[in-house]
């Protein structure tokens, strides 16, 4: 997603923007991005820690995969000191192609996303493996509540019921 959205993603107007240190010769030296180390021992089959989520307590040091970059961010927010977490769309819930591998070529209209182009036709996307996902999120409430930060669930709708549940309307 990231190659192929790459020119949008450089002009995005954000104060910060935060990637993975490997994205450097694709984004360049900029005042405004930040780099930092992503261990992928998660996706790693020869790693101890493949599939086996873990928790960052120094993003300056790393930051751990965990199935979905839903995860990094939630490490990064922890790390900036932010009490609250709130996640939004996160439906938790996929359409998938009747026949699929695990990289998937859309050939129509995306379903599963707010806009029908983010994933719509010729784009590139990995299937989702929400198990995983469950997992990487199961560690970070608990590592999370363990330290004082709650995580908020305000999407409208959708299947991810861990976090408590907050509606979307009442934060505005």
């Amino acid at each position: 997603m990231f190659l192929e959205n790459l020119d949008e993603i450089r002009a995005f107007p954000a104060r910060r923007k935060f990637f993975p240190s490997t994205y450097r010769s694709l984004m360049g030296d900029r005042e405004n991005v930040v780099y930092f180390d992503l261990n992928l021992d998660f996706y790693d089959t020869n790693s101890p820690y493949h599939g086996i989520p873990r928790f960052s307590l120094d993003c300056e040091k790393e930051v751990f995969a965990g199935q979905t970059v839903t995860y990094v961010n939630m490490q990064l927010a922890h790390y900036l000191g932010f009490r609250e977490i709130y996640l939004i769309g996160m439906d938790f819930d996929y359409k998938m192609p009747k026949q699929h591998g695990s990289i998937i070529v859309s050939d129509k209209d995306d379903e599963n996303h707010f806009h029908k182009a983010y994933f719509g036709k010729g784009k590139t996307w990995q299937a989702p493996q929400l198990d995983k996902v469950a997992r990487s999120f199961a560690l970070f409430k608990v590592m999370s509540e363990f330290r004082g930060v709650i995580v908020y669930n305000a999407t409208a709708g959708g299947k991810l019921e861990l976090f408590e549940r907050i509606d979307y309307e009442s934060l505005f």
